[in-house]
């Protein structure tokens, strides 16, 4: 509680919507949205506001984005548009953040012709592919861009940020509804009785940051115990999720990667490694919510000038010891 703050407290609900308008406009990664309809926009400027990424619709410089914009596009199809920034370029933010709304919108009795959703990474087609959208079905999204279309539907997000300071470190409190985290079980798990014994590191090798400065400590730690090394770019999207639901162990530094502990098995343990400048509580929550036994460790250093930082390899020995049986 001293490094997350409360995350037991109870879900603080908001009702989910999915809001129509007229005539909108959609600009640019993060699918801000310029209407006239006076009834819906106030409502719609308040909810995304929720989100730590989004500002209230007097805080941005609509002159100077219009002056960026590069591309116009004007269409009589209808849009749901489930993009926001941060899900642009981080598998997290597009997983927990996105995903959820298009399966709430896919349960509501609305219909679109297109998704203005992130579509150039293999695991984002890959998904959307399971979930029954084409490229066909895409309005990609683009940072300079700017669509007007004649009608627009645009789901509420699932959750809200909130903000605390302690004296060590930077932690970020989400409130994840249950909701959105049983639809992406729901939609992705395999419905397979296979081992679900594997116990793994997530291996951030091939990533400019946050990394360990003491790795091969950490690898000797890992092979003595049998815990398998994997890095999850090498895995396709249906790979990664097939790979945790089988995981009663997963020991990861903080990163996108651990958003797949969505798809754990019910008591599988999650051990999140944290540089002690970069601590954030997205993965507890997650784990809280579905009932993971979630623990970490804190490096006494912050991360250097080259991204890296030390884990005591006596805590994550003791960790293991007492919390896997090989």
């Amino acid at each position: 509680e001293k490094i997350f703050g409360n995350l037991n407290t109870e879900y603080i609900d908001f009702d989910i919507k999915i809001y129509e308008l007229k005539e909108a406009f959609i600009y640019g990664s993060c699918g801000l949205i310029l209407t006239r309809d006076e009834n819906n926009i106030p409502a719609l400027v308040e909810e995304f506001s929720k989100i730590c990424y989004a500002k209230p619709l007097k805080e941005h410089d609509i002159n100077g984005e219009q002056k960026a914009i590069t591309l116009i596009k004007k269409t009589n199809k209808t849009i749901c548009v489930l993009a926001c920034n941060p899900a642009y370029r981080n598998y997290y933010h597009w997983l927990i953040e996105c995903i959820p709304r298009l399966l709430m919108f896919k349960e509501s009795n609305f219909k679109t012709d297109l998704y203005y959703i992130p579509y150039t990474r293999n695991y984002e087609k890959e998904a959307l592919e399971i979930l029954g959208i084409n490229s066909e079905q895409i309005e990609e999204v683009k940072t300079m861009k700017c669509i007007s279309a004649k009608k627009t539907f645009v789901p509420t997000l699932p959750y809200q940020y909130y903000f605390r300071q302690n004296s060590d470190s930077y932690s970020d409190i989400v409130d994840i509804p249950l909701w959105s985290l049983q639809a992406l079980r729901k939609a992705f798990l395999p419905n397979n009785n296979e081992n679900k014994n594997k116990a793994i590191y997530i291996d951030r090798s091939d990533a400019n940051t946050r990394v360990l400065d003491n790795q091969k400590e950490i690898d000797l730690i890992l092979e003595n115990n049998n815990i398998e090394k994997i890095i999850l770019s090498n895995l396709s999207f249906k790979e990664q999720v097939n790979l945790f639901s089988q995981a009663s162990l997963i020991i990861g530094i903080h990163g996108a990667g651990l958003s797949n502990i969505v798809f754990c098995p019910n008591n599988a343990k999650v051990l999140e490694l944290f540089p002690k400048n970069f601590i954030h509580s997205y993965y507890a929550t997650i784990a809280l919510k579905l009932k993971l036994k979630y623990d970490f460790i804190i490096s006494n250093n912050n991360l250097n000038k080259k991204g890296m930082f030390y884990i005591q390899p006596k805590k994550l020995q003791k960790y293991i010891n007492e919390n896997y049986q090989k």
